[in-house]
């Protein structure tokens, strides 16, 4: 093959010499880019491990990793993600064998990346929530050489799964390592012996060994991510090096990123949005990552106010934590200049209290596990517009060399204006998903991503995210978009957070059902109250029949709220007593 020009999906990668490629459609939305942003496809850097080898040799010695008390810098990581290299090397592991990270956000993370880079291995990120089950599905379905745990519980699950799997190698991280402060507000006790070789020892004692460097091309596997499985059985999207590479890089230009910023890692790198907007556009700046384990709110108060970062990608769920937070001031949050939010809709609301709170402007992002990253987002300095028929707040425009359609359900282009399915081309897009050809299929036609996801565009190239196609309620042969009722139930003041769901009902088909947390663990708010809030705002048909309040919404380790899991206990309420539920829907 020629490795020269990598084919991902539809898009060329260009090499070097090719300058800027444009994309193939017109594209209204290139006036509202910053200065200074090409149209079309960067050329230069080929796969991940270029950006880090790049800030290696640009300033060995400048921070890469902060951790409570602890730092490594570019020079010291290098050194323990090749012993580590060598360590794997010794046992075995080669191009192409695919290593497992189940952790939280600790420097053994990245090293393992870079240490899996290094051999031309594939990184399988997973959730280190999952419980023995879904742990063994991701091992069997990934096909794992390697797997990294973390030491004390994660040890315990690891080794159920690999009592029958003994062909799998296998370490434990202490996340111990690397720093002094031991926080017992999210870092778990020092367990005793574990029963899993510690990973911090493999490192120990090959720090002198050697081993052969792999030469990464293009189309090398950089990250198997599996998607959330909230639609559903997890599938492993295939993240060239190619794509990763572009994703981080796109950050780079677009926020822009320098080698000065410090990138606080809110988001878990066992997700995309911790591995790209976190980890390689880290690397491809040259900056510092603020790493601190877990999400806790005391812990990343601290941790701002101590280490100064200046850019974040979040979800909705972790900026609303922050506002949540009494004792946090703008003063804290004066060195985030750089804020972007994603990985759900963001509701207007949210933006205008952090404005009002903090001083500071919300930017909103777009991207899918299938692209890597980023597709689309919101231009520094312009103001970002909300769709009147919907309140939608816009997710930005598409990115550099990406090719951005809105098509209907025969997958002909919508009118401007008008809502359908945004499908989606370029070079961070995914080719398919891991050893499932039927998903693969259904998800990519023709070189083009069928996110799933209801959109409209102005006519100046604004995208808005209405809502997921699978999450619209049918009542009553009415169409009602969810988030334009959790928009709404947002805008009372009591309100913290909000889900909205369809659920069978015997008469109009499907009825609409809300989950509410409020600001106190009290609610101030009634049912009735918040009922006649929606209606005086949207019509009857769109208002929740039913609201139920809740301490927590379920949330996946990325911080997105899980309708599914919320769909699933309505479900199963409905089938255990159906007569009771069809006469409460009859009273309302």
């Amino acid at each position: 093959m020629n490795h020269d020009k990598i084919c991902v999906t539809d898009a060329w990668y260009p090499s070097k010499d090719e300058g800027v490629v444009m994309p193939g459609i017109a594209a209204p939305w290139y006036a509202l880019y910053p200065e200074g942003v090409e149209h079309g496809l960067r050329t230069g850097i080929r796969n991940a491990m270029e950006l880090f080898q790049a800030s290696l040799r640009s300033n060995p010695d400048a921070e890469a990793i902060s951790y409570f008390d602890g730092t490594l810098t570019y020079k010291s990581l290098d050194d323990e993600a090749r012993a580590l290299a060598a360590a794997l090397s010794q046992r075995g592991l080669v191009h192409g064998d695919r290593l497992g990270i189940c952790l939280q956000n600790t420097p053994h993370f990245v090293i393992a990346v870079l240490a899996a880079w290094y051999l031309g291995m594939a990184v399988v990120p997973i959730n280190p929530m999952y419980r023995v089950d879904e742990l063994a599905f991701v091992v069997d379905d990934a096909g794992l050489a390697v797997l990294i745990v973390e030491t004390g519980s994660g040890e315990d699950i690891a080794a159920e799964v690999l009592e029958l799997r003994p062909h799998v190698l296998a370490f434990a991280a202490s996340p111990d390592d690397y720093q002094r402060r031991a926080d017992d507000r999210v870092l778990p006790s020092v367990p005793g012996p574990g029963v899993l070789p510690s990973l911090g020892r493999e490192i120990e004692t090959h720090r002198k060994a050697s081993f052969a460097r792999a030469e990464i091309q293009p189309s090398d596997v950089a990250f198997i991510t599996y998607t959330s499985g909230t639609t559903g059985r997890a599938k492993g999207a295939v993240n060239h090096h190619a794509a990763a590479a572009y994703a981080g890089d796109t950050y780079r230009n677009w926020v822009p990123l320098v080698s000065t910023d410090r990138i606080l890692g809110l988001a878990p790198m066992s997700g995309t949005t911790g591995l790209i907007t976190g980890l390689v556009a880290t690397l491809a700046a040259g900056a510092c990552y603020v790493l601190h384990y877990r999400f806790q709110h005391g812990v990343i108060r601290d941790a701002i106010i101590e280490h100064r970062p200046t850019f974040v990608v979040a979800p909705p769920t972790l900026y609303i934590a922050l506002l949540d937070d009494p004792l946090l001031t703008p003063e804290d949050l004066s060195s985030l200049t750089k804020t972007y939010c994603g990985g759900a809709p963001v509701p207007p609301t949210l933006v205008s209290r952090w404005r009002e709170r903090f001083g500071g402007e919300i930017r909103t992002a777009y991207g899918l596990t299938e692209a890597t990253g980023p597709t689309h987002l919101a231009p520094v300095g312009a103001s970002i517009p909300v769709d009147p028929e919907t309140g939608a707040l816009a997710i930005g425009v598409p990115v550099p060399g990406t090719d951005a359609r809105i098509v209907d359900t025969t997958g002909a282009d919508v009118q401007v204006g008008e809502l359908g399915e945004l499908v989606i081309r370029g070079p961070q897009v995914v080719r398919g998903y891991w050893r499932n050809e039927d998903a693969t299929e259904a998800a990519f036609v023709d070189g083009w991503l069928r996110t799933g996801d209801l959109v409209r565009m102005s006519s100046i190239g604004w995208f808005f995210l209405v809502d997921r196609i699978k999450d619209i309620i049918i009542a009553s042969g009415w169409n009602v978009v969810p988030r334009e009722v959790e928009d709404v139930l947002y805008q009372h003041p009591d309100v913290r957070e909000v889900a909205v769901v369809g659920i069978p009902h015997p008469y109009r088909g499907e009825t609409v059902r809300a989950y509410v947390s409020t600001r106190s663990d009290v609610p101030s708010v009634t049912v009735a109250e918040l009922t006649s809030f929606v209606r005086e705002r949207l019509a009857v048909y769109k208002c929740p029949t039913e609201i139920e309040f809740v301490t927590e919404l379920p949330k996946s380790n990325n911080g997105k709220i899980l309708k599914r899991r919320l769909r699933d206990d309505a479900m199963s309420s409905v089938r255990e007593n159906p007569l009771a539920d069809a006469q409460r829907h009859e009273r309302n």
